[in-house]
């Protein structure tokens, strides 16, 4: 065994090893630091400039929707001017010059109003009241054409030639559902973009693209307003038209001639020694187009050298504190440093000692484990035998337990009924389904016959005259009584053979499946198609009939042609409210959701509206309706919910007695609105109640019974769910009916 003596360590350079990684660590801080504050300080000057941006556009937008209902309200009242109308008629332009010259010069004086114009219908011009010379030229501008299209008033800013915006507003003049023309006022905004250069340490500024203006009639507009018209070749492909600081337009000129640079979210440069901000924001005119380019520019220097004086007094003091904690740091580890190079010393000289002792102790522990491995080799062989063994016992138990849970878990999850027997008729296997369908035990019931579990004698004879024969792959249908003794099962039992390895048959498996769902469908289905037939054909044959009477009949009088063609209608609007219920009950049937246009709307124009007609059409029967909160804002398809008002409303009339009361109540909820349609009608049974919303049920389903699909009701609960709502009924034979639904409120 080699001999380690213990040695003295050799001396560590604890200072080096503690004070590098602490100094690197602070540096790393200070670093952070610098960077974290840099970005926060960019990100809280662009945010500035996105609020200096979102108060511009919405001054300046709420400032125009403004002055544009001023200009409709002087619009609407040239309008109503009969003298006017007359003169109009008459295409007298002077008269009408001379009617309306003191009228234009009072809204130039008090509103600024500087264009008016009389259009033709064919939006040639007829009269310029500020500009009578020049008149017969068309006009192809997008206001005038929107309100020629859309038949009502229109307003919005245009870009004219002279690189001038201005703000009209047409609207269509019509004498008795005659168009006359079109009446027009503008102004121009110039004056009031001007209002918008008064931001403190903002610069504003707007330009034009050039493909939207003349050279020529642009500088003889700026001549006329008094401005440089050499500013055309300061930018390539735009012109400034407007600045609230001239002294930076050379630095900004040479921001728009970047390449690329309109199309940043911000962007950064400096002039005179100070800093800025700058965000481009598109300029559209009346039509969409962009036309142009608005910027805003925000002086930063205040912000970025208070930043950096924040930085270097920040930097100063942490590097002070740094530095005291550096030179105590030195001074603790010195003295440390000298605690550990005596306390090793004491430790070495007890190490020898220990080494000693341990050299003896070793030569014994090394004769002991000669010994001790020889009994070990001869231990480990029989554990091995042990082991191999106990491991072949544990894996063939699991493989078993693994074996019988898949057979039970196979059993357990078929959804029919399963009933295993011998070929005595013993029951050998039976499953949950199967205890369900019969009532009994499988605890119980293994190991008796199958008249134990069955007491049909027909069912059990027929189970029996397979179980003889052993007929496999035979199907057959019964009916029985559920234990409830009042629903009546419809079962579909077929057998297969049970064999042993051999193939031997050594009993029969006998899967049993409720089919009492589709036997139910089928009848309701047929229920179905004959009341669809009779519901189609009743229209029809009134359809037929009166176009028939009119086509071999030509002298009928006006009156009794338009009472036919009433009825005629009537009947094809029922028609196809037929045939819409049946396209959304074929979409609910595909599982598709029926197809929803959710706005906004009040409770009083979903639940009131739809329903007023309802009393011209039952006159017996009185109609109240109460709405608590009628403006409360709901998310849902109008045409949907008034759908489903009118069919509610209409099962009330036809299901209530003559003369008596059906009562509309809604009340809105913490976050809901809900709507009661009640009735004095013959009401519903508790098992009626809850079949109401089934597809094809009809309550009452007799020759004299009210017409009608079984439809409505199952669209109805699927348009109220299709707005995240829930529907129900509450009602009591002979007591009428009540029917709730509430839908939610807007958030």
């Amino acid at each position: 065994m080699p001999d380690h003596t213990p040695q003295l360590p050799k001396r560590q350079r604890l200072k080096l090893q503690v004070l590098l990684p602490i100094s690197l660590g602070l540096l790393v801080l200070l670093a952070l630091y610098a960077v974290s504050t840099f970005w926060f300080l960019n990100r809280q000057v662009e945010r500035e400039l996105e609020h200096k941006i979102s108060e511009i556009n919405y001054s300046f937008n709420n400032m125009l929707e403004q002055r544009a209902q001023i200009m409709l309200v002087q619009l609407e009242q040239l309008a109503e001017s009969k003298e006017l109308q007359r003169l109009m008629l008459r295409r007298d332009r002077q008269e009408l010059l001379n009617a309306t010259q003191a009228t234009f010069e009072k809204l130039l004086q008090h509103l600024h109003i500087s264009h008016f114009y009389f259009h033709n219908p064919d939006r040639t011009v007829f009269l310029r009241v500020h500009k009578p010379s020049k008149y017969g030229d068309y006009i192809s501008r997008y206001g005038l054409q929107k309100a020629a299209k859309s038949h009502h008033s229109t307003s919005g800013m245009e870009l004219g030639p002279l690189g001038t915006f201005t703000l009209r507003t047409v609207l269509p003049w019509y004498q008795e559902n005659k168009l006359l023309g079109y009446l027009e006022l503008g102004e121009e905004v110039d004056l009031l973009i001007s209002k918008f250069f008064q931001f403190d340490k903002t610069v504003l500024t707007f330009t034009i693209n050039k493909k939207f203006l003349n050279h020529k009639e642009w500088a003889i507009g700026m001549e006329m307003l008094g401005k440089d018209p050499a500013s055309w070749n300061l930018l390539p492909d735009r012109v400034v038209i407007q600045t609230s600081s001239p002294e930076l337009l050379s630095s900004i000129s040479n921001l728009l001639t970047k390449d690329g640079t309109r199309f940043n979210n911000t962007v950064k440069f400096t002039a005179d020694g100070n800093s800025y901000l700058a965000r481009f924001q598109p300029l559209h005119d009346f039509s969409g187009r962009q036309v142009g380019d608005f910027l805003l520019v925000s002086d930063i220097t205040t912000t970025v050298s208070d930043y950096w004086r924040t930085v270097f007094v920040f930097a100063s003091l942490y590097l002070t504190a740094a530095g005291a904690f550096l030179f105590s740091t030195t001074i603790f580890l010195g003295r440390t440093e000298k605690a550990l190079k005596t306390s090793n010393k004491q430790l070495v000289d007890e190490m020898l000692k220990v080494h000693k002792s341990n050299i003896m102790l070793e030569k014994e522990v090394n004769e002991r484990k000669t010994a001790e491995k020889a009994l070990s080799k001869i231990q480990d062989e029989l554990e091995e035998r042990v082991t191999e063994r106990t491991e072949q016992l544990w894996l063939s138990l699991e493989q078993t337990q693994q074996v019988r849970k898949q057979l039970n878990d196979i059993v357990t999850s078929v959804p029919d009924g399963l009933i295993v027997t011998d070929l005595d008729g013993q029951i050998l296997l039976l499953n949950q389904q199967a205890e369900k369908m019969f009532q009994c035990s499988a605890t119980d019931s293994i190991g008796h016959p199958l008249r134990s579990i069955i007491h049909d004698p027909a069912i059990a004879q027929k189970m029996e005259e397979a179980l003889q024969q052993q007929l496999s792959g035979l199907r057959f249908d019964v009916v029985q009584i559920a234990a409830d003794l009042q629903t009546i099962m419809s079962l579909q039992i077929r057998t297969s053979n049970l064999t042993d390895r051999q193939g031997k048959s050594i009993g029969l498996i006998f899967l049993i499946h409720d089919i009492s769902q589709e036997r139910e469908i089928e009848r309701l289905k047929s229920e179905f198609i004959t009341t669809a037939v009779h519901e189609l054909s009743t229209p029809l044959t009134a359809i037929l009939g009166f176009s028939e009477f009119l086509l071999e009949n030509k002298e009928l009088s006006k009156e009794e042609e338009g009472e036919f063609l009433s009825i005629i209608n009537e009947k094809a609007d029922f028609l196809s409210g037929l045939v819409g219920e049946l396209l959304d009950i074929s979409r609910i049937e595909s599982g598709k959701p029926l197809p929803l246009q959710k706005e906004f709307y009040s409770a009083q124009e979903l639940f009131e509206k739809p329903i007023q007609h309802l009393n011209q059409l039952s006159e017996d029967h009185s109609i109240t309706i109460c709405l608590h909160s009628p403006d409360s804002k709901l998310l849902a398809d109008k045409e949907k919910i008034w759908q489903v008002m009118e069919n509610l409303c209409s099962n009330a009339i036809k299901y209530s007695p003559s003369g008596s009361a059906i009562r509309i109540t809604g009340q809105a909820t913490e976050n809901s609105y809900r709507v009661t349609v009640s009735d004095q009608g013959v009401g519903l049974t508790k098992d009626q109640t809850t079949k109401v919303f089934e597809k094809f049920y009809r309550c009452n389903q007799t020759d004299t019974a009210v017409g009608g699909t079984g439809l409505g009701l199952t669209i109805v609960k699927h348009i109220i769910e299709g707005h995240n709502g829930q529907i129900w009924v509450e009602s009591e034979l002979g007591q009428g009916t009540k029917v709730h639904f509430v839908l939610p409120l807007k958030s």
